[in-house]
Protein backbone atom coordinates (compact mmCIF):
# COMPACT_ATOMS: atom_id res chain seq x y z
CA UNK A 1 0.00 0.00 0.00
CA UNK A 2 1.15 3.82 -0.95
CA UNK A 3 2.16 5.91 2.40
CA UNK A 4 2.14 9.49 2.27
CA UNK A 5 6.27 8.94 3.10
CA UNK A 6 6.53 7.17 -0.18
CA UNK A 7 4.91 9.71 -2.35
CA UNK A 8 7.36 12.19 -0.37
CA UNK A 9 9.82 9.34 -1.18
CA UNK A 10 9.12 10.12 -5.06
CA UNK A 11 9.72 13.77 -5.20
CA UNK A 12 12.65 13.38 -2.66
CA UNK A 13 14.46 11.14 -5.65
CA UNK A 14 13.12 12.71 -8.72
CA UNK A 15 14.96 15.66 -7.16
CA UNK A 16 18.36 14.39 -6.10
CA UNK A 17 18.44 12.36 -9.30
CA UNK A 18 17.77 15.50 -11.98
CA UNK A 19 21.01 16.26 -13.62
CA UNK A 20 18.95 19.47 -15.47
CA UNK A 21 19.66 18.72 -18.78
CA UNK A 22 16.40 20.44 -19.87
CA UNK A 23 15.32 17.87 -22.50
CA UNK A 24 11.79 17.83 -20.25
CA UNK A 25 11.28 20.67 -20.64
CA UNK A 26 11.78 20.61 -24.69
CA UNK A 27 8.94 17.74 -24.79
CA UNK A 28 6.74 20.48 -22.92
CA UNK A 29 7.06 23.03 -25.06
CA UNK A 30 6.59 21.20 -28.41
CA UNK A 31 3.90 19.18 -26.79
CA UNK A 32 1.41 19.29 -23.91
CA UNK A 33 2.83 22.63 -22.93
CA UNK A 34 2.39 21.77 -19.27
CA UNK A 35 5.43 24.05 -18.10
CA UNK A 36 6.51 22.25 -15.59
CA UNK A 37 10.20 23.25 -16.41
CA UNK A 38 12.87 20.08 -14.93
CA UNK A 39 11.84 17.76 -12.66
CA UNK A 40 14.16 18.23 -10.13
CA UNK A 41 13.36 21.56 -8.89
CA UNK A 42 9.93 21.22 -9.53
CA UNK A 43 9.93 17.51 -7.28
CA UNK A 44 12.14 19.57 -4.41
CA UNK A 45 9.41 22.66 -4.82
CA UNK A 46 6.42 20.13 -3.95
CA UNK A 47 8.78 18.21 -1.09
CA UNK A 48 9.12 21.58 0.41
CA UNK A 49 5.92 22.97 0.33
CA UNK A 50 4.27 19.67 1.72
CA UNK A 51 6.56 19.79 4.40
CA UNK A 52 5.41 23.79 5.06
CA UNK A 53 2.08 22.93 4.62
CA UNK A 54 1.29 25.28 2.03
CA UNK A 55 1.23 25.38 -1.34
CA UNK A 56 1.39 28.19 -3.61
CA UNK A 57 -0.56 28.71 -6.35
CA UNK A 58 1.89 28.04 -9.45
CA UNK A 59 2.77 24.65 -7.62
CA UNK A 60 -0.87 23.73 -7.40
CA UNK A 61 -1.52 25.01 -11.10
CA UNK A 62 1.32 23.03 -12.47
CA UNK A 63 0.14 19.78 -10.64
CA UNK A 64 -3.21 19.56 -11.39
CA UNK A 65 -2.46 20.94 -15.35
CA UNK A 66 0.38 18.28 -16.05
CA UNK A 67 -1.55 15.95 -18.78
CA UNK A 68 0.73 12.71 -17.01
CA UNK A 69 1.12 11.92 -20.61
CA UNK A 70 4.45 10.37 -19.87
CA UNK A 71 6.69 11.98 -22.62
CA UNK A 72 8.80 13.92 -20.29
CA UNK A 73 9.52 10.28 -18.81
CA UNK A 74 10.32 8.88 -22.10
CA UNK A 75 12.83 11.77 -22.81
CA UNK A 76 14.91 11.89 -19.16
CA UNK A 77 18.73 10.53 -19.29
CA UNK A 78 18.44 9.28 -16.23
CA UNK A 79 14.57 7.95 -15.72
CA UNK A 80 12.73 10.12 -13.81
CA UNK A 81 9.03 9.55 -13.81
CA UNK A 82 7.69 12.38 -14.34
CA UNK A 83 3.67 11.73 -14.28
CA UNK A 84 4.36 9.38 -10.58
CA UNK A 85 6.01 12.31 -9.55
CA UNK A 86 2.92 14.73 -9.88
CA UNK A 87 0.74 11.75 -9.04
CA UNK A 88 2.86 11.86 -5.69
CA UNK A 89 2.70 15.50 -5.43
CA UNK A 90 -1.05 15.81 -6.19
CA UNK A 91 -1.37 13.50 -2.99
CA UNK A 92 0.45 15.84 -0.96
CA UNK A 93 -1.51 18.86 -1.97
CA UNK A 94 -4.59 17.11 -1.26
CA UNK A 95 -3.40 16.11 2.65
CA UNK A 96 -2.95 20.44 3.00
CA UNK A 97 -6.43 20.97 0.73
CA UNK A 98 -8.39 17.61 0.79
CA UNK A 99 -11.74 19.49 -0.30
CA UNK A 100 -10.12 20.10 -3.46
CA UNK A 101 -10.37 16.28 -4.71
CA UNK A 102 -14.57 17.16 -4.51
CA UNK A 103 -14.00 18.71 -7.89
CA UNK A 104 -13.00 15.01 -9.37
CA UNK A 105 -16.23 13.35 -7.04
CA UNK A 106 -17.96 12.25 -10.57
CA UNK A 107 -14.40 10.23 -11.41
CA UNK A 108 -14.75 8.37 -8.18
CA UNK A 109 -15.01 5.02 -9.85
CA UNK A 110 -14.59 3.25 -6.67
CA UNK A 111 -17.78 4.60 -5.12
CA UNK A 112 -21.17 3.02 -6.10
CA UNK A 113 -22.08 6.30 -7.80
CA UNK A 114 -19.61 7.76 -10.09
CA UNK A 115 -20.42 9.16 -13.73
CA UNK A 116 -20.23 6.13 -15.87
CA UNK A 117 -22.67 4.26 -13.91
CA UNK A 118 -25.13 7.45 -13.63
CA UNK A 119 -25.09 7.60 -17.01
CA UNK A 120 -25.62 4.22 -18.53
CA UNK A 121 -28.42 3.96 -15.55
CA UNK A 122 -29.97 6.70 -16.92
CA UNK A 123 -29.28 5.68 -20.71
CA UNK A 124 -30.52 2.32 -19.51
CA UNK A 125 -27.99 0.28 -20.49
CA UNK A 126 -26.92 -3.24 -18.66
CA UNK A 127 -24.52 -5.42 -19.00
CA UNK A 128 -24.49 -9.05 -17.73
CA UNK A 129 -21.10 -8.43 -15.84
CA UNK A 130 -19.12 -12.09 -15.52
CA UNK A 131 -17.64 -10.84 -12.23
CA UNK A 132 -20.75 -10.07 -10.16
CA UNK A 133 -22.03 -13.58 -11.10
CA UNK A 134 -21.59 -16.56 -9.05
CA UNK A 135 -19.94 -18.95 -12.08
CA UNK A 136 -16.42 -19.21 -12.89
CA UNK A 137 -14.68 -17.20 -15.45
CA UNK A 138 -11.79 -17.64 -16.94
CA UNK A 139 -11.42 -15.63 -19.29
CA UNK A 140 -12.99 -11.97 -19.71
CA UNK A 141 -13.15 -8.71 -21.83
CA UNK A 142 -12.44 -5.61 -19.78
CA UNK A 143 -13.51 -3.09 -22.04
CA UNK A 144 -13.48 -0.20 -19.61
CA UNK A 145 -15.72 2.79 -18.52
CA UNK A 146 -15.50 4.87 -21.27
CA UNK A 147 -16.32 2.02 -24.24
CA UNK A 148 -19.23 0.48 -22.19
CA UNK A 149 -20.55 4.20 -21.55
CA UNK A 150 -20.04 5.89 -25.21
CA UNK A 151 -20.84 3.06 -27.13
CA UNK A 152 -23.01 0.35 -25.49
CA UNK A 153 -23.97 -1.40 -29.10
CA UNK A 154 -20.09 -1.19 -29.91
CA UNK A 155 -19.33 -3.02 -26.64
CA UNK A 156 -21.85 -5.41 -27.07
CA UNK A 157 -20.50 -6.19 -30.60
CA UNK A 158 -17.37 -6.62 -29.24
CA UNK A 159 -18.29 -9.02 -26.98
CA UNK A 160 -20.52 -10.97 -29.21
CA UNK A 161 -16.77 -11.67 -31.75
CA UNK A 162 -15.02 -12.48 -28.65
CA UNK A 163 -17.38 -15.28 -27.17
CA UNK A 164 -18.46 -16.49 -30.71
CA UNK A 165 -14.66 -16.62 -31.23
CA UNK A 166 -13.98 -18.92 -27.64
CA UNK A 167 -11.27 -15.61 -26.85
CA UNK A 168 -13.88 -14.64 -23.34
CA UNK A 169 -16.65 -16.29 -21.65
CA UNK A 170 -18.09 -13.09 -20.42
CA UNK A 171 -17.44 -9.45 -19.34
CA UNK A 172 -17.47 -6.60 -16.84
CA UNK A 173 -18.26 -2.71 -16.75
CA UNK A 174 -15.57 -2.35 -13.95
CA UNK A 175 -13.36 1.08 -14.38
CA UNK A 176 -9.80 -0.55 -13.99
CA UNK A 177 -9.44 2.61 -11.47
CA UNK A 178 -6.65 4.93 -13.18
CA UNK A 179 -9.06 8.41 -12.37
CA UNK A 180 -8.60 7.63 -8.97
CA UNK A 181 -4.79 7.40 -9.16
CA UNK A 182 -4.39 9.90 -11.17
CA UNK A 183 -6.23 12.62 -8.73
CA UNK A 184 -3.67 11.94 -5.92
CA UNK A 185 -5.40 9.25 -3.90
CA UNK A 186 -3.06 6.57 -4.11
CA UNK A 187 -4.57 4.98 -0.83
CA UNK A 188 -8.29 4.86 -2.20
CA UNK A 189 -6.83 3.61 -5.63
CA UNK A 190 -4.78 0.55 -3.85
CA UNK A 191 -7.61 -0.85 -2.24
CA UNK A 192 -10.12 -0.59 -5.48
CA UNK A 193 -7.31 -2.23 -7.27
CA UNK A 194 -6.70 -4.61 -4.64
CA UNK A 195 -11.12 -5.63 -4.56
CA UNK A 196 -11.08 -5.64 -8.27
CA UNK A 197 -8.24 -8.62 -7.88
CA UNK A 198 -9.82 -10.30 -5.12
CA UNK A 199 -12.89 -10.48 -8.10
CA UNK A 200 -10.64 -11.49 -10.17
CA UNK A 201 -9.18 -14.36 -8.34
CA UNK A 202 -12.87 -15.36 -6.54
CA UNK A 203 -14.42 -15.93 -10.32
CA UNK A 204 -10.75 -17.92 -11.75
CA UNK A 205 -10.05 -15.60 -14.31
CA UNK A 206 -6.49 -16.31 -15.75
CA UNK A 207 -6.99 -13.71 -18.70
CA UNK A 208 -8.49 -10.16 -19.01
CA UNK A 209 -8.45 -8.63 -22.84
CA UNK A 210 -8.52 -4.67 -22.13
CA UNK A 211 -10.58 -3.07 -24.30
CA UNK A 212 -8.91 0.39 -23.66
CA UNK A 213 -5.12 1.12 -23.67
CA UNK A 214 -5.38 2.79 -20.23
CA UNK A 215 -7.24 -0.31 -18.89
CA UNK A 216 -4.30 -2.18 -20.26
CA UNK A 217 -1.73 -0.63 -18.69
CA UNK A 218 -3.40 0.45 -15.22
CA UNK A 219 -4.58 -3.42 -15.35
CA UNK A 220 -0.34 -4.03 -15.50
CA UNK A 221 0.47 -1.71 -13.49
CA UNK A 222 -1.94 -3.10 -10.37
CA UNK A 223 -0.51 -6.51 -11.59
CA UNK A 224 3.63 -4.75 -10.82
CA UNK A 225 2.14 -3.44 -7.47
CA UNK A 226 1.25 -6.91 -6.09
CA UNK A 227 -2.49 -5.19 -6.24
CA UNK A 228 -3.57 -8.28 -9.02
CA UNK A 229 -1.99 -11.69 -9.36
CA UNK A 230 1.20 -11.71 -11.11
CA UNK A 231 -0.41 -14.93 -13.21
CA UNK A 232 -3.25 -13.48 -14.78
CA UNK A 233 -2.25 -12.51 -18.25
CA UNK A 234 -3.44 -9.04 -19.34
CA UNK A 235 -3.68 -8.48 -23.48
CA UNK A 236 -4.48 -5.79 -25.45
CA UNK A 237 -8.12 -6.00 -27.59
CA UNK A 238 -7.03 -4.89 -30.84
CA UNK A 239 -3.49 -7.79 -30.75
CA UNK A 240 -5.83 -10.28 -29.98
CA UNK A 241 -8.56 -9.06 -32.81
CA UNK A 242 -5.63 -8.90 -34.96
CA UNK A 243 -4.45 -12.27 -34.36
CA UNK A 244 -8.22 -13.92 -34.67
CA UNK A 245 -7.87 -13.07 -38.10
CA UNK A 246 -10.10 -9.91 -38.55
CA UNK A 247 -9.28 -6.58 -40.55
CA UNK A 248 -10.97 -3.35 -41.18
CA UNK A 249 -12.72 -3.92 -44.60
CA UNK A 250 -12.59 -1.47 -47.37
CA UNK A 251 -15.86 -2.10 -48.04
CA UNK A 252 -18.33 -0.79 -44.93
CA UNK A 253 -20.87 1.51 -43.89
CA UNK A 254 -19.02 3.80 -40.71
CA UNK A 255 -16.50 6.22 -42.75
CA UNK A 256 -17.46 4.85 -46.26
CA UNK A 257 -15.48 7.09 -47.95
CA UNK A 258 -12.29 7.30 -46.00
CA UNK A 259 -9.61 5.80 -48.17
CA UNK A 260 -6.28 7.11 -45.79
CA UNK A 261 -6.02 6.98 -42.04
CA UNK A 262 -4.03 8.60 -39.40
CA UNK A 263 -3.65 6.66 -36.10
CA UNK A 264 -3.53 8.68 -32.80
CA UNK A 265 -1.75 7.01 -30.43
CA UNK A 266 -3.03 7.19 -26.75
CA UNK A 267 -0.44 8.72 -24.43
CA UNK A 268 -0.24 5.56 -22.04
CA UNK A 269 0.84 3.45 -25.49
CA UNK A 270 3.55 5.20 -26.13
CA UNK A 271 6.19 3.42 -24.59
CA UNK A 272 5.58 0.05 -25.64
CA UNK A 273 3.16 0.64 -28.36
CA UNK A 274 0.68 -2.41 -27.99
CA UNK A 275 -2.76 -1.03 -29.40
CA UNK A 276 -1.31 1.57 -32.06
CA UNK A 277 0.94 -0.90 -33.84
CA UNK A 278 -2.08 -3.46 -33.69
CA UNK A 279 -4.68 -0.63 -35.12
CA UNK A 280 -2.30 0.51 -37.92
CA UNK A 281 -2.14 -3.14 -38.69
CA UNK A 282 -5.85 -3.71 -38.50
CA UNK A 283 -5.89 -0.91 -41.05
CA UNK A 284 -6.37 -1.18 -44.99
CA UNK A 285 -2.35 -1.93 -46.06
CA UNK A 286 -0.59 1.06 -47.29
CA UNK A 287 -3.69 3.63 -45.73
CA UNK A 288 -1.84 5.41 -43.16
CA UNK A 289 -0.65 8.68 -42.53
CA UNK A 290 1.73 9.70 -39.60
CA UNK A 291 0.42 12.85 -38.01
CA UNK A 292 4.10 14.58 -36.82
CA UNK A 293 4.01 13.48 -33.29
CA UNK A 294 3.28 9.68 -32.78
CA UNK A 295 4.79 6.36 -31.30
CA UNK A 296 6.59 7.33 -28.71
CA UNK A 297 6.38 11.04 -29.53
CA UNK A 298 2.65 11.27 -29.23
CA UNK A 299 1.10 14.54 -27.74
CA UNK A 300 -2.22 14.60 -25.74
CA UNK A 301 -5.18 14.16 -27.28
CA UNK A 302 -6.74 16.80 -24.67
CA UNK A 303 -8.10 14.79 -22.03
CA UNK A 304 -5.27 13.72 -20.23
CA UNK A 305 -4.49 13.53 -16.50
CA UNK A 306 -8.42 14.57 -15.66
CA UNK A 307 -7.39 18.31 -16.13
CA UNK A 308 -10.91 19.30 -17.40
CA UNK A 309 -12.11 19.30 -13.27
CA UNK A 310 -9.64 21.73 -12.83
CA UNK A 311 -9.62 24.16 -16.00
CA UNK A 312 -10.99 22.59 -19.30
CA UNK A 313 -9.51 25.47 -21.41
CA UNK A 314 -5.43 23.79 -20.28
CA UNK A 315 -7.66 20.88 -22.24
CA UNK A 316 -8.94 22.86 -25.16
CA UNK A 317 -5.53 24.30 -26.44
CA UNK A 318 -3.68 20.72 -26.25
CA UNK A 319 -7.19 19.13 -28.11
CA UNK A 320 -6.69 22.09 -30.88
CA UNK A 321 -2.82 21.46 -30.93
CA UNK A 322 -3.13 17.67 -32.07
CA UNK A 323 -6.20 17.96 -34.54
CA UNK A 324 -3.78 20.94 -36.48
CA UNK A 325 -1.58 17.86 -36.72
CA UNK A 326 -4.18 15.75 -38.10
CA UNK A 327 -4.93 18.24 -40.86
CA UNK A 328 -1.51 18.80 -42.12
CA UNK A 329 -1.54 14.93 -42.96
CA UNK A 330 -4.47 15.27 -45.41
CA UNK A 331 -5.56 11.98 -44.35
CA UNK A 332 -9.83 11.45 -45.03
CA UNK A 333 -9.79 10.00 -41.26
CA UNK A 334 -8.58 9.98 -37.48
CA UNK A 335 -8.63 7.00 -36.17
CA UNK A 336 -7.80 6.13 -32.32
CA UNK A 337 -7.97 3.24 -29.82
CA UNK A 338 -9.22 5.15 -27.10
CA UNK A 339 -12.95 6.27 -26.85
CA UNK A 340 -12.08 8.67 -24.15
CA UNK A 341 -9.63 10.41 -26.83
CA UNK A 342 -11.98 10.51 -29.96
CA UNK A 343 -14.64 11.78 -27.54
CA UNK A 344 -12.06 15.01 -26.72
CA UNK A 345 -11.09 14.96 -30.54
CA UNK A 346 -14.50 15.61 -31.70
CA UNK A 347 -15.04 18.62 -29.55
CA UNK A 348 -12.52 20.38 -31.35
CA UNK A 349 -13.68 23.06 -33.70
CA UNK A 350 -13.89 22.25 -37.63
CA UNK A 351 -15.78 18.75 -37.10
CA UNK A 352 -13.20 16.77 -37.61
CA UNK A 353 -13.58 13.20 -38.55
CA UNK A 354 -12.69 10.92 -35.66
CA UNK A 355 -13.41 7.00 -35.10
CA UNK A 356 -12.72 4.68 -33.00
CA UNK A 357 -11.32 1.58 -34.58
CA UNK A 358 -13.51 -0.99 -33.53
CA UNK A 359 -16.05 1.25 -35.48
CA UNK A 360 -14.69 0.55 -38.33
CA UNK A 361 -13.74 -2.89 -37.71
CA UNK A 362 -17.35 -4.03 -36.52
CA UNK A 363 -19.01 -1.37 -38.79
CA UNK A 364 -21.22 -0.25 -35.90
CA UNK A 365 -20.99 3.78 -35.07
CA UNK A 366 -20.66 5.11 -31.62
CA UNK A 367 -24.32 7.71 -31.23
CA UNK A 368 -22.37 10.06 -29.51
CA UNK A 369 -25.63 12.62 -29.73
CA UNK A 370 -27.40 9.84 -27.43
CA UNK A 371 -24.65 9.90 -24.90
CA UNK A 372 -24.17 14.05 -25.15
CA UNK A 373 -28.06 13.63 -24.48
CA UNK A 374 -28.06 11.45 -21.63
CA UNK A 375 -24.95 13.02 -19.64
CA UNK A 376 -26.91 16.55 -20.29
CA UNK A 377 -30.41 15.04 -18.72
CA UNK A 378 -28.44 13.32 -16.34
CA UNK A 379 -26.66 16.75 -14.71
CA UNK A 380 -30.07 18.50 -15.38
CA UNK A 381 -31.20 16.20 -12.25
CA UNK A 382 -28.41 16.99 -10.04
CA UNK A 383 -27.38 13.74 -10.73
CA UNK A 384 -23.42 14.27 -10.24
CA UNK A 385 -23.82 15.49 -7.28
CA UNK A 386 -23.62 12.31 -6.13
CA UNK A 387 -25.33 13.31 -2.60
CA UNK A 388 -27.60 10.45 -1.74
CA UNK A 389 -25.79 7.97 0.77
CA UNK A 390 -25.61 5.24 -1.13
CA UNK A 391 -23.33 7.02 -3.67
CA UNK A 392 -21.01 7.30 -1.23
CA UNK A 393 -20.53 3.78 -0.69
CA UNK A 394 -17.81 2.09 -1.79
CA UNK A 395 -17.99 -0.14 -4.87
CA UNK A 396 -16.75 -3.25 -4.24
CA UNK A 397 -16.39 -3.19 -0.60
CA UNK A 398 -14.55 -1.53 2.13
CA UNK A 399 -12.35 1.58 0.82
CA UNK A 400 -9.01 2.07 2.18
Amino acid sequence: MVSLADSMGICRDAALRCVGCGLCEQVQNEGCGCAAGTWGPFAERVVEQADAGAFDPRTERLLFTCALCGACTVSCPVGIDAAAVVCAGRELYLQVKPELSDRWRPMRVDYAGHAFRGIRAWQGVRYDDALAAGEPCESVFFPGCTLTTYAPALTRATMAFLRDAGLAAGMTDLCCGKPVRLMGLAQQYDGYAQAIGARLAAHGVRRVIAGCPNCYYELLHAKEQGLIDAGIEVQALPRVLLEAGLRVPEERGVAADARTFSVHDSCSDRQTDEFGSAVRALLPSGSCREMRHHGADTICCGSGGVVSYYDVRVCEGRRARRMAEFGDTGADCLVTACVSCANSMLRADGAAPVRHYLELLFDVEIDWEAYRQASESFAATSGFAFDRAEDNEPLLGPSA
